[in-house]
């Protein structure tokens, strides 16, 4: 709360402080659609590269169709495809990009195809589009990976695929572990018990261990949250039962309270997906549960916003039924700031990525000027502080005047007595409608009244 103005009027006394809500107007902009030569179908989320640029994969589309890697500017218009996949070098990649921190501006990723055994590959692309492929799965050292690799502290890249390893035919998947130049080493083979089928890429946490979640098996079959030690042991912290969440297909990501946060594609009270917390001890807490109207089926982990909320995007629901893009806080205010329409795509399967600008950036798998996805930027234009512009009593009415944005809703909001916790509504929602808005309602008959206004999401 930030404190604007205290006003003393006798005989009553009137106070005001005006308090704005976490959110603000957003502003979708389409950056690009894709129309197959350039890519098609992206299900990944960006990068940001060190350049500025932004980096992308496509699971379709190039001069194969089998895919591409792309970069485009966040100013949009400038999309230009790095690389195309060939089957040999890989083909359909799923999953981002990532960037080590050094001298070596290089890209890494994976794809779910292609190489030597039609397994899926780990390949390195230069920003200037010289593509190499690392290591070719083969099945008993991993197939078919979904996600985005991790880096490490001693520059070595760590990542899981979704099949394959030692366990059953085609296996549970695989967590691996794989130097810049080549040397492949398989950490652990699922073995559904303890998970199966890793979708999500890892996240380090905090404690150096990483953080995982499999889409499949744990105690009930519907998907685990998992945890690796720097000496290769894992072990299960948490497992979905369909009530808390099922199905997780998004990494997770550790909030400031040391927790980490996810997202399920499916389970919760209408079985349409979740945002759930889970402590290092594997205590699980269901934030939310997806209802269709504000979303439904999220694929992709989510992102801080560096304004204590997470944003993510829902691959499903809305009112348009083509999926959303949400914002939550930590203890599980959910807000749709974004519902698309196929004309400015549909079918967020890619989490978000923060610009520079403070504005968030995603992919669509579908929808556009071709429907065969979009990159697309949510901005938040600044919007005006309630300022109290004048503040005067008129018999047992305070007429209150603040500075306003046309079409945001506010609330004023009163107690009697400053240190007590609890605000009473007493205009609940009110819609401006000019650039100054006015009120003047009764005060009531206390001695002293104290009052906030609001800037609602």
């Amino acid at each position: 709360m930030s404190t604007i103005r205290c006003v003393k009027i006798l005989p009553l006394l009137v106070s005001l402080f005006a308090v704005t809500g976490a959110n603000a107007s957003v502003v979708l902009t389409t950056l690009a659609s894709f129309g197959g030569t350039n890519g098609a179908n992206p299900e990944a989320s960006l990068l940001l590269g060190a350049d500025g640029f932004l980096y992308g994969t496509t699971t379709g589309g190039g001069t194969s169709n089998l895919g591409t890697v792309f970069r485009i500017s966040p100013g949009g218009g400038d999309l230009s495809s790095l690389a195309s996949f060939s089957r040999t070098n890989g083909a359909f990649p799923k999953a981002g990009l990532i960037q080590q921190a050094g001298e070596d501006p290089s890209l890494f990723g994976t794809t779910f195809a292609g190489g030597v055994s039609d397994l899926g590959t780990i390949f390195k692309i230069t920003t200037n589009g010289t593509l190499s492929t690392l290591v070719s799965f083969h099945g008993t050292n991993g197939a078919n990976p979904q996600a985005a690799l991790a880096t490490g502290d001693n520059g070595d890249l760590y990542g899981t695929t979704y099949y394959g390893g030692t366990n059953s035919s085609p296996g549970y998947g695989v967590v691996f572990q794989v130097t810049t130049n080549s040397v492949f080493t398989p950490l652990i083979s699922l073995a559904n018990t303890n998970g199966a089928y890793p979708y999500g890429p890892l996240r380090r946490g905090a404690d150096e261990n990483y953080y995982g979640t499999s889409e499949l098996g744990g105690d009930a079959g519907l998907g685990s949250v998992f945890k690796i030690s720097s000496a290769g042991v894992l072990s299960t912290i948490a497992s979905f039962y369909g009530t808390n969440g099922a199905l997780p297909r998004g990494g997770l990501i550790q909030g400031a309270d040391g927790h980490f946060y996810g997202t399920t594609t499916s389970g919760g009270t209408s079985n349409q997906g979740t945002v759930f917390r889970v402590t290092a001890s594997g205590n699980l807490t269901t934030l939310i549960s997806f209802v269709g109207t504000n979303g439904a089926a999220p694929f992709a982990g989510m992102t801080d916003g560096g304004d204590g909320s997470f944003y993510g995007a829902a691959a499903q629901g809305g009112p348009n039924l083509f999926g959303t893009v949400f914002q939550i806080t930590t203890n599980g205010v959910l807000t749709t700031l974004v519902a698309f329409d196929s004309s400015n795509g549909r079918n967020p399967y890619a989490g978000l990525v923060r610009g520079s600008d403070g504005s968030l950036y995603g992919t669509t798998a579908n929808g556009g000027a071709h429907g065969l996805g979009t990159v697309y930027r949510i901005s938040f234009p600044a919007v005006s502080l309630p300022i109290v512009q004048t503040l005067t009593q008129a018999g047992n009415s305070a007429v209150l005047t603040w500075n306003a944005t046309v079409g945001r809703n506010y609330q004023v909001q009163y107690k009697t007595n400053l240190n007590d916790i609890t605000w009473t509504d007493w205009i609940a929602t009110l819609t401006a409608t000019n650039s100054t808005m006015t009120l003047l309602p009764n005060v009531g008959p206390e001695t002293q009244r104290f009052y906030r206004v609001g800037l609602l999401p």
